[in-house]
């Protein structure tokens, strides 16, 4: 096996908000903040354990050994933009490569396959991949240019948005410019140019959605910061509580919560484990 690291850090980590996680928990106020954000911080850590693998967009470097066929699997999915390719340290025409598959992370040699050495960081992967979460989402002054169909700001756009990323608009005068699932063309920080036919508006305050985040990765992380902040707040044991309009209900011990949690959790990210 290679190595996999980053190389362009994520401009944001939390899989969850605080605001999000304190929403579905009814919790109001500030007094425990940090304790709330400890639990997010640990139930991201077990569903990436779960998952064996980075999830949040970045650019990574990957390692692998040669193989004798067309295809290699990369680690992050998905798989949106490949950087750059070096075999045994010479870099490689970017051309002869291309995305077999964004949601595998299926890359593909067009010329050849990606044989030779079973050195494990024979090939040394630079690519783009993984999902926007939440707090990628940008609010604020942007103008709409229709010479280019264009969104621009200074500087608020997400690092790692690409060519082929979609995205939703909202508090624009003209419909035309409000909208899901706006297709990339190209990116910068300070200017999105899309497939869309935009209409001309001046600058003032607006919101593009990016987060791509699967639901079902968040509610796992969620499930897990939930019960356990819950579980917390209980004595260990077989706990009985009548609740008005409802049968009694029974609550296990925070152990035997957390376990079931956990296998609630896994059943929930099945689609996206790696079997």
């Amino acid at each position: 096996m290679g190595d996999l690291q980053l190389s362009i850090p994520p401009e944001n980590t939390s899989i969850v908000s605080l605001i999000s996680f304190k929403n579905e928990i009814g919790e109001s106020g500030t007094s425990n903040d940090i304790l709330l954000q400890s639990l997010l911080d640990d139930a991201e850590s077990q569903i990436l354990a779960m998952l064996g693998r980075p999830v949040v967009r970045a650019q990574y470097i990957e390692t692998l050994p040669g193989t004798d066929r067309t295809r290699l699997a990369l680690t992050v999915r998905p798989l949106m933009r490949l950087d750059a390719v070096s075999y045994q340290g010479e870099s490689q025409d970017l051309d002869e490569f291309e995305i077999d598959s964004r949601g595998a992370a299926f890359l593909h040699r067009n010329v050849g396959s990606f044989g030779g050495t079973k050195d494990p960081n024979a090939w040394e992967i630079t690519y783009t991949a993984g999902w926007f979460v939440d707090d990628d989402d940008v609010s604020g002054s942007i103008s709409v240019a229709a010479s280019d169909d264009s969104f621009n700001s200074l500087g608020l756009f997400p690092v790692h948005l690409v060519p082929g990323d979609f995205f939703n608009s909202s508090g624009f005068t003209d419909a035309a410019n409000n909208g899901l699932l706006h297709k990339v063309v190209t990116a910068t920080t300070s200017k999105i140019t899309v497939s869309s036919a935009l209409v001309d508006e001046v600058a003032a305050s607006r919101v593009i959605s990016v987060s791509t985040m699967p639901g079902a990765i968040k509610r796992a992380v969620v499930l897990l910061a939930r019960d356990t902040f819950k579980s917390g707040s209980r004595e260990t044991g077989i706990i009985e509580e009548s609740v008005a309009g409802a049968s009694t209900m029974r609550w296990a011990s925070g152990v035997d919560v957390r376990q079931q949690s956990h296998r609630s959790a896994r059943a929930i990210l099945a689609p996206y484990l790696d079997l």
